[in-house]
């Protein structure tokens, strides 16, 4: 079964974010070619907080960190040999949760990339969420 959402463009992400604000201005955004996923995006979470998407490839073992307001990728993560099944980005978007076939890893957010935090071993976890106020993470199959 493909359980892939579907490729991000994210100029639509700007324009419905710009088109939600109170100035209701639509702007254009082009991807610079490199910057995008070059698979399907399989998970994608957005930060309540700051204005960031994370989204992560299987098939390309890749998690990327994008501010859809400055409409540009800000870091991205590749794991070769493990492929991330599932994302959550806590509510203050200063923290990723990342499944893997065995393993979830928290990951911090930071100017220069992903550094790895912690890694806690599971089994067959597809699904994470934060909870709103950010002190709970949700884990299902």
């Amino acid at each position: 079964a493909d359980n892939n959402v579907g490729i991000l463009r994210l100029a639509a992400v700007r324009s419905w974010a710009v088109a939600a604000s109170s100035s209701g201005e639509t702007e254009s955004c082009e991807l610079l070619d490199g910057v995008a996923h070059r698979g399907p995006i399989t998970s994608m979470d957005m930060a309540m907080n700051r204005s960031i998407i994370v989204t992560a490839s299987r098939q390309e073992c890749s998690v990327r960190v994008w501010n859809y307001k400055a409409c540009k990728g800000e870091v991205s993560s590749r794991f070769p040999g493990e492929e991330p099944v599932g994302v959550a980005l806590h509510p203050l978007g200063y923290l990723v949760a990342v499944a893997f076939t065995d393993k979830i890893r928290f990951m911090q957010v930071l100017v220069d990339g992903l550094r790895p935090y912690r890694d806690i071993p599971t089994r067959a976890v597809r699904l994470l969420r934060f909870s709103s106020g950010g002190h709970l993470l949700a884990a299902a199959q």
